[in-house]
């Protein structure tokens, strides 16, 4: 009986998962088969180095792929090495993560495996009633999955336990039930392994029960699904080569019990040539080379014999099989007896019964053991756990029912004393209705104040605002012709520019005061926005350059809208100006122009940010008064308040999106047609 590793191990998969999901899967099945590539050819430290150089490139491993990767270890890699220990502990891993009833189907699949497997281990190390708990487990899990093929693949299990244990009765009814079962799966190879392999293990219980003719069918529907496969699967050369070998070492056997040595013999040596120099280190090929020792002792080809049991050793080194090497010592005592050299024969013989003493009495235990008796102990061990946590259950729900009384009666006591005080207590509580009721009138009228020196205080400010509108623009005037005038004294125009900055703070000042209905006289204009914001980013180059700070421009061309532009360009000079202030020295200041399904206008600073607290307030005016540039420049909280009323005006949106220590971002968005 040879195993499929990949027919097993793809459980482990999640077909049903997302692209990226499916990919990193893909990704790590792929790994798995060619780290058994590795393996089938003796390299198993270059099989796990391989599947670990895998593993540690995928992020942040989930659920599915931490079991993927137990299940390799646990399945495969320690397998190899004999080292069940570990096997179990990687299988219990997967127990761990799975959870003891997941919900998942794909999960409660991958659970019954791992079971199923540890059982197996436990089993072979003689711990058998841990082996059977592990049976029981996963036997007691197998009604709830729904797949068939899943339940086909888990009867196959059962039937390798109940063959294992010589039950071959019940052994045959598994694999004919998950043969059936499995009749309707994915059409691809590891599904075509399995049955194959069903069909061989049908004709092999056949046999153990001396019924030659349906042996002999399950043998001929083998041979036609072999045929079938061959076709159908061609890039699988190894896999049907190892196929071959097989039938032809059954058939081999069988010349044996007829007694015709030198054709099983031949077919022996037909069976070792189907497999390829690599498969030297495959389990299958040792069991060969070892009939092949067998063979041509019985028949007294001792050369041969010792030429095969040389081959079988220098095997063994690089893939270890204990029970392979007692079974070769024993052979090769045979050899040494034949020859006449009886010393080294007796020694090989004793070597070879200390070790075998053990297995021997591992063997008698648990040919002695009864496995439906086992499972029927395991049912009435679960039955009186559950009929004692429901004991516990009812116990609990008395203590829950006596406390829930007594609260009862507490409460109620409760009650009827608050009962008794409470028409004391009802005059002192009229007496401070009154009083709140008096409260709340006195807060009502300080209120009502409040708003009315509140009124007062913003008409206040709209007249001192209007009174020194009109000398603003007088003394900007002023300016503007100075600059004319000195256009040749680099001292006096950065004198200048400086006034000119100063004046369209003030300026920026008195209109975020005013606020766009002040200015509503402004007529909307079809502006060039382009040259709107170069316009603006031409006047802010002065303050830029004093912080030794750059501006870039990156706009489409040809955008136009009707705006206010007075309005608009102070605005834009509004964020210009925060970014300059709020962006320490030598760094960029970027001002982007887009036309989407709107006109956008993005300012964009890698300053010190806005603070996440302050983003929720940030337009409300005096918001920003405390906070200074990175050079000590003052803050009036006008500025950002002002830009979102004329925005606003303009049916428009701003918003800011800000990372804290990196990155400021102030989107303008505006109509295509002003309504």
């Amino acid at each position: 009986m040879f195993l499929i590793f990949s027919a097993i191990l793809g459980l482990g998969g999640c077909s049903d998962s997302q692209d990226s999901q499916a990919q990193r899967n893909q990704k790590l099945d792929d790994a798995r088969e060619i780290a058994y590539e590795y393996m089938t050819i003796g390299h198993i430290d270059s099989a796990k180095y391989y599947y670990d150089s895998v593993y540690s490139n995928i992020p942040h491993p989930n659920k599915i792929e931490k079991i993927q990767r137990h299940l390799f270890y646990g399945a495969g890699y320690y397998t190899q090495l004999y080292d069940a220990s570990m096997q179990i502990a990687h299988l219990d891993s997967i127990q761990y993560l799975t959870g003891e009833d997941p919900d998942d189907s794909q999960l409660l699949s991958t659970l019954i495996l791992s079971l199923f497997l540890a059982g197996d281990r436990h089993f072979e190390v003689g711990s058998y009633n841990k082996a059977f708990k592990k049976y029981f487990e996963a036997k007691t899990l197998m009604p709830r999955v729904k797949d068939p093929c899943k339940r086909g693949h888990h009867q196959y299990r059962l039937g390798m336990i109940h063959y294992k244990q010589g039950l071959y009765q019940a052994a045959k009814n598994y694999f004919q039930s998950s043969f059936d079962l499995t009749a309707n799966c994915a059409d691809d190879f590891p599904e075509y392994a399995l049955r194959q392999e069903l069909l061989n293990n049908i004709s092999l219980t056949y046999d153990r029960l001396k019924n030659q003719d349906s042996s002999a069918y399950y043998i001929n529907l083998s041979s036609k699904l072999f045929e079938q496969g061959t076709k159908k699967f061609p890039q699988h050369v190894k896999y049907f080569n190892r196929v071959r070998s097989v039938f032809l070492q059954q058939a081999a056997q069988q010349d044996e019990q007829t007694g015709n040595i030198n054709k099983a013999i031949y077919k022996a040596n037909r069976a070792y040539q189907y497999l390829i120099p690599e498969d030297a280190l495959y389990e299958n090929t040792q069991e060969l080379l070892l009939y092949l020792v067998r063979l041509n002792r019985k028949n007294g080809n001792l050369s041969q014999a010792l030429r095969w049991y040389r081959a079988l050793m220098s095997t063994l080194i690089k893939l270890p099989n204990p029970t392979i090497r007692r079974e070769a010592l024993l052979e090769y005592s045979h050899i040494k007896g034949m020859e006449g050299e009886y010393a080294e024969a007796n020694s090989y013989l004793s070597e070879y019964i200390t070790e075998n003493k053990s297995l021997r009495l591992a063997g008698r235990s648990a040919y002695h053991i009864d496995f439906q008796e086992e499972f029927r102990n395991f049912e009435d061990q679960k039955i009186y756990q559950a009929l004692f946590k429901s004991s516990r259950y009812q116990t609990l729900g008395l203590i829950i029912i006596a406390i829930f009384a007594l609260l009862v009666i507490v409460i109620t006591f409760l009650f009827i004393r608050s009962i008794m005080i409470s028409g004391r207590g009802m005059t002192r509580l009229e007496f401070l209705h009154k009083d709140l009721a008096f409260q709340n009138w006195l807060l009502a009228g300080s209120l009502a104040d409040l708003k009315h020196v509140n009124q007062q205080m913003d008409h206040l400010l709209i007249m001192v605002a209007k009174g020194l509108r009109g000398p603003a623009y007088t003394i900007g005037d002023y300016i503007h012709k100075l600059q004319t005038l000195q256009s040749s004294d680099p001292a006096a125009l950065e004198l200048l520019q400086m006034a000119s900055q100063a004046h369209a703070q003030s300026q920026n000042m008195i209109e975020g005061l005013l606020g766009p209905e002040a200015n509503s006289q402004e007529e909307f204009q079809i502006t060039n926005l382009e040259q709107l914001i170069r316009d603006s980013v031409e006047q802010s180059k002065f303050s830029a350059q004093k912080k030794s700070q750059t501006l870039h421009f990156y706009g489409d061309r040809g955008i136009s809208a009707p705006v206010q532009p007075l309005q608009l360009s102070r605005v834009i000079n509004n964020l210009l100006a925060n970014a300059i202030k709020f962006s320490s020295q030598h760094q960029a200041i970027e001002i982007y122009l887009r036309r989407t399904e709107q006109i956008e206008i993005e300012v964009r600073d890698f300053g010190i940010g806005i603070p996440p607290e302050m983003l929720g307030h940030i337009f409300d005016k005096v918001a920003d008064s405390n906070r200074q540039g990175t050079d000590g420049e003052k803050s009036y909280g006008l500025g950002l308040a002002f830009c979102k009323e004329v925005i606003e005006h303009h049916q428009g949106k701003i918003w800011i999106n800000s990372i804290p220590g990196q990155q400021t971002q102030v989107f303008i968005s505006l109509p295509m047609i002003n309504s």
